[in-house]
């Protein structure tokens, strides 16, 4: 197989296809016992930052990456230009990192203001031939424009040249402040932690406007109504009204629905599992739609995980009882090795 078939094949399937393979998995479950239908009906929602993967932003280093790619954009167009500044970009990068490293902040901003001279005079002597350029220079200029113009209080700014859709989002977390991606919104079965659905959603939007989405895709995926959704205090104002939600530190609860509302949390560990071992924590699928299938695919491996952990006791024991009528596990010429040799029943 060719290393791009994979790329071809997400392309040509798209998120919608992705989400029928979700399905897909949801329906396995059901049927190898993993998880009941009446399961499904209780959920847990929680959303969580999916990263991208780009560098920490800094001014220099947006500024001259965007340089190279202009000059790379032109040059692939045939454009010429009288001076390209990709020289002076470099040395002035170097200065900018020495001085940073140093504390040394106001010298850093000599070869920081000498990088966005180099990049406007870049723009303005590619102005008069804009009309005539192709989209990828367009676009490379747009967003090297964007960068000059941006300052520290603007919304929607740009932090990567290649994912200019990528958000700062902030989670209060004390080892990273800051994450840059998107927003990663999950529904999962109260109990045993199956993925019902999976959207990411670009920004930073509120999670409670998110709630109502995500139990809708819910429903679609599993065909089954969802009644009762478990969720933090973040989704506090949310619109749903076809199902109970309870949100956690909520006063004058029965004790049933407190003793409930306790499992909340379990969806915690479920995600640190999607993040470690089924790499949510780093996405490199490029733009909106490349999100989309990257965390759909996060939840398919999630759920099939789920699946064969449930199916291996069955065919361990079934390997043994083979063994053992076969009388492979006392065989000096075992197919398997010492290991089966030493495979003794589970019975025993």
């Amino acid at each position: 197989m060719h290393p791009t078939s994979l790329t071809r094949w997400r392309k040509r399937i798209g998120p919608e296809g992705i989400e029928k393979i979700l399905q897909v998995s949801i329906q396995v479950a059901v049927q190898t016992k993993t998880v009941t239908s009446q399961e499904l009906c209780k959920t847990i929602c929680d959303t969580t930052v999916m990263p991208k993967a780009a560098t920490h932003p800094t001014d220099a280093k947006l500024v001259q990456r965007s340089l190279e790619r202009i000059v790379r954009a032109v040059r692939g167009a045939n454009i010429h230009l009288r001076r390209t500044y990709l020289r002076v970009s470099r040395w002035s990068l170097r200065e900018y990192q020495r001085l940073m490293h140093g504390r040394q902040m106001r010298k850093a901003q000599r070869p920081l203001n000498k990088l966005r001279r180099c990049l406007a005079k870049v723009l303005a002597e590619l102005g008069p031939m804009l009309e005539s350029c192709s989209k990828e220079v367009l676009r490379e200029a747009a967003i090297g424009a964007k960068l000059l113009l941006q300052t520290r209080e603007d919304k929607h700014k740009i932090y990567s040249c290649h994912e200019p859709q990528v958000s700062c989002i902030a989670k209060g977390k004390a080892h990273k402040p800051y994450e840059f991606g998107s927003k990663a919104c999950f529904v999962v079965s109260e109990k045993k932690g199956l993925v019902l659905s999976l959207t990411t959603h670009p920004g930073n939007p509120y999670d409670g406007h998110l709630l109502e989405e995500a139990r809708a895709r819910s429903v679609r995926n599993t065909k089954i109504n969802i009644t009762r959704i478990l969720v933090d205090r973040g989704f506090r104002g949310h619109e749903v009204q076809s199902a109970e939600v309870l949100i956690s530190y909520t006063g004058g609860l029965s004790k049933h629905l407190k003793r409930a509302l306790k499992r909340r949390q379990a969806i915690e560990p479920w995600i640190g599992h999607m993040k470690n071992d089924g790499k949510l924590d780093w996405c490199y699928l490029k733009g909106l739609i490349g999100d989309q299938i990257h965390a759909l695919l996060v939840g398919i491996d999630h759920n099939f995980r789920l699946i064969l952990r449930k199916l291996r006791p069955f065919y361990a024991f079934l390997l043994n009882w083979v063994w053992k009528m076969e009388g492979l596990g006392q065989c000096e010429n075992n197919p398997l090795g010492p290991i089966g040799q030493r495979m003794v029943p589970l019975s025993a």
